[in-house]
């Protein structure tokens, strides 16, 4: 797999917001955008990463946002991971680097609104910490490191519309309300908004036992992605989305069989299976006998 580096806005070199894309293998020059005393919006589209140096170790799934301030301290270490065989080939991230020097000059007014953890590393930024957990991107999230790539205009507007997009993230992203979001608040919503995911999950399946998996198509109606949605419900049910589609496919066809509306045939087709084989095949795993012989 090829790899490209591409600085979308601002530049390497000098201390102000710069946005970097990076698609492929992780090169030299992604890795040198994690600046001292900088803070880091990693919107990871399509990669598996670890980066981690003396304070802080992140484990940065595909499909996740991260926000990290890096202090001063040695060059952080990164690993990419293989990614799953239902990941995209291509390994996409965009990141937004923001020096604290840039902060305090266009937000330094309102610092106290900034998130807390922000605000003790802009008094002392002399270690790495992770700020606010990681977590699933949201569908304008995708939607808006997807038009940082590509930009919906001319190539002279460029500078305006970036200049613009960096304000919208931090707006977004670093102010929060104080009263209401805490870790264990963070947490609990998380967890809530999963366990969601993953009954409409069960009840999408439920209702599309004679289609072939469209891993895209559910993850967009449960806005997070498809290898988020994936790795949630493997690690809630201890099954993958194929393999729990699978069973119910079998229990209906069982029942059918069973109820003696269906031979094996009708049954088959019934749960979306073109191939006698593979129904057979898919039963004897699920139910340890022959469709033929279920009654």
């Amino acid at each position: 797999m090829s790899s490209k580096f591409t600085i979308l806005y601002g530049t390497s070199e000098r201390a102000e917001v710069t946005i970097g894309y990076s698609r492929g293998q992780l090169t030299q020059p992604w890795i040198e955008l994690l600046k001292s005393s900088t803070l880091h919006i990693i919107f990871n589209l399509s990669s598996n990463l670890i980066i981690f140096d003396q304070n802080v170790r992140l484990n940065i799934i595909s499909g996740t946002v991260a926000i990290w301030h890096r202090g001063e301290g040695p060059e952080p270490h990164i690993a990419q991971l293989p990614l799953p065989a239902y990941d995209a080939i291509d390994q996409e991230i965009v990141i937004v680097s923001i020096p604290y020097t840039w902060i305090e000059k266009t937000f330094g007014a309102q610092k106290k609104s900034l998130h807390p953890a922000l605000q003790a590393v802009l008094e002392q930024s002399s270690n790495s910490t992770e700020l606010g957990r990681i977590r699933p991107m949201m569908t304008n999230e995708i939607r808006l490191a997807r038009e940082l790539i590509s930009p919906p205009v001319l190539k002279p507007a460029m500078p305006y519309w970036y200049g613009a997009k960096v304000i919208e993230i931090i707006t977004l992203h670093l102010f929060i309300n104080t009263e209401t979001n805490n870790n264990i608040a963070f947490c609990n919503q998380i967890k809530s908004t999963n366990q969601r995911r993953i009954s409409l999950a069960i009840d999408w399946l439920d209702q599309h036992l004679d289609q072939a998996l469209d891993l895209k198509a559910l993850s967009a109606k449960l806005d997070c992605t498809p290898s988020y949605l994936s790795r949630i419900f493997s690690e809630h049910t201890g099954k993958t989305l194929r393999n729990t589609l699978r069973k119910m496919r079998i229990e209906k066809a069982a029942k059918l069989l069973i109820d003696g509306d269906y031979n094996v045939t009708e049954a088959a087709l019934e749960v979306g299976y073109n191939s006698l084989s593979h129904f057979s095949k898919a039963f004897l795993l699920e139910k340890g006998i022959k469709p033929s012989q279920c009654k």
